[in-house]
């Protein structure tokens, strides 16, 4: 069965962990077919804390086996994998362990390569890091040091060798939980956290072009956060640079472009942790996080979507309470979300969560049609301007999407909230057009389709 939301079918979920133990901080990996995720997992009580990994070669219709690569018998703490793919299709995955040390390791064939210590000569505790790879097919890795100087580091593996770490923030007070973003050109695009007080933080900005860093700067349209941690990047095909941050338990999202920082614009009126978001070769913002309850438990995963700084309305995710959700969106318009969700009535209490994944297709054109909806054929001249007539069933948010023949979205147009009550009616005029051919009208809401159709245009 799928379901829709706006421009999103939606497959089934998945549970791709199935394992009687707490399996959490999922995160995954998209290039071509293959989708590579990872996570960490705890048996029981022990204190011990493993790394899993499992993949898909088919874009999430078959899995393999689940893979152990990190995980030894001396209790250790492995935590906060990340996981990214080469450009010659190779996986990479890096975690901490004890807090102290980041490692890595990479597939080779059926098995995994020896775990090498990335950070070994870093003073301080290494954690929440992130991972990329560049357009050389360098891997970069950057974290934040604690019980030192609080700096934000990276090292790059240039396929040989790891580098030296490299303190690039140099600010007092110290940095936090660094999250880094590649844009088309290959320039690199890196924000993290700040405190001088240790309560109150704001956000800074750097970009390295391949040559050399840019200055920091302050976001200024971030006030205080809640929590260093909470804080996303990505750059779309314009290289307009997105942040989404939590600030007084609320998503808010700005964006940098020539002109600097526009901003905030609140997402959604909600409480929330764990925002991840990513943005699709349409420009098209997509944004998952775990919802905080009336009384401050966590609850459901949640989906929203933005054509620019307006976004649906909440889609829960989960079937259960979750927590933990990592996202990916490949070219050819499938977006891919996994997260650790609660399996009632698993023994003991403690080591019942399992990883499950999902798979939306952004660009399909297949979907379920509500009875009350309009269908119809239209014929698009240099003067004609043929008119769209639909109802809603319900108050609600409109937007229309066009789309070529492919299964692309040519156009995307926002009509605002409309009323249930009267008949609304779009013109089409010729100036939407600039080259002839047919088309895919639809017409919707978060919740039906009101109408849709082929449309022909003549030049």
């Amino acid at each position: 069965m799928l379901w829709l939301l706006i421009g999103v079918i939606w497959g089934n979920k998945i549970n791709i962990s199935h394992t009687d133990s707490l399996s959490y901080m999922p995160t995954l990996a998209v290039k071509g077919n293959k989708v590579a995720v990872a996570w960490t997992e705890r048996h029981e009580f022990q204190r011990n804390f493993d790394i899993y990994y499992i993949e898909s070669e088919d874009k999430g219709a078959h899995w393999s086996d689940i893979m152990k690569i990190a995980g030894e018998a001396d209790a250790s703490i492995n935590g906060l994998p990340c996981v990214v793919i080469d450009c010659t299709d190779v996986v990479h995955v890096v975690w901490s362990k004890n807090y102290v040390d980041l490692y890595w390791t990479y597939q080779c064939g059926d098995t995994w390569a020896t775990p090498v210590n990335i950070s070994p000569n870093c003073p301080g505790e290494e954690t929440w890091h992130d991972v990329i790879v560049d357009k050389q097919n360098r891997i970069w890795v950057f974290w934040q040091t604690y019980g030192y100087d609080g700096q934000c580091r990276y090292t790059v593996y240039d396929g040989i060798s790891w580098s030296e770490p490299v303190n690039f923030t140099h600010q007092p007070g110290g940095c936090g939980a660094p999250r880094v973003a590649l844009d088309t050109a290959g320039n690199l695009h890196v924000v993290w956290s700040n405190s001088t007080d240790g309560y109150n933080f704001h956000i800074y900005y750097k970009k390295y072009n391949g040559i050399e860093w840019s200055e920091a700067e302050e976001v200024p349209c971030v006030e205080d956060l809640d929590w260093a941690c909470d804080v996303k990047i990505d750059v779309d095909r314009t290289g307009k640079v997105w942040i989404i941050w939590v600030y007084n338990e609320r998503p808010y999202c700005a964006y940098r472009d020539t002109e600097g920082w526009v901003g905030p614009f609140l997402v959604v009126n909600e409480k929330i942790i764990d925002p991840d978001f990513v943005i699709d070769d349409n420009g098209g913002l997509h944004l998952c996080w775990v919802g905080i309850d009336c009384v401050g438990r966590i609850s459901y995963v949640y989906y929203s979507e933005s054509t620019d700084t307006v976004w649906s309305s909440p889609l829960q995710i989960s079937d259960s309470i979750a927590w933990g959700v990592s996202m990916a969106v490949d070219h050819e318009g499938y977006l891919y979300i996994v997260w650790s969700q609660r399996i009632w009535g698993r023994s003991p209490p403690d080591c019942n969560y399992d990883i499950y994944f999902l798979k939306g297709n952004l660009t399909g054109i297949e979907e379920t049609f509500t009875p009350n909806s309009n269908e119809g054929n239209l014929l698009l001249l240099n003067s004609s301007k043929p008119v769209i007539n639909f109802r809603l069933n319900n108050p609600d948010r409109v937007m229309m999407y066009i789309y070529n023949v492919a299964g692309q979205i040519m156009q995307q147009i926002d009509f605002g909230y409309k009323s249930s009550d009267v008949t609304h009616a779009f013109t089409i005029t010729p100036d939407m057009f600039r080259e002839s051919g047919v088309y895919f009208y639809y017409i919707r809401t978060p919740h039906e389709t009101v109408a849709k159709g082929k449309l022909i245009v003549i030049r």
